[in-house]
């Protein structure tokens, strides 16, 4: 399960650097939700 504040975390990175989620994704938020999984 996800916590709250990962969630928020998520939403944070997507408002505010969203082209980097779309270059960067290894790197990004996206990359911690896998380790969190």
């Amino acid at each position: 399960m996800v916590s709250p504040l990962f969630f928020l975390v998520i939403l944070f990175e997507n408002l505010f650097k969203p082209r980097q989620l779309y270059l960067q994704p290894q790197n990004s938020v996206l990359s911690n939700l896998r380790l969190a999984s």
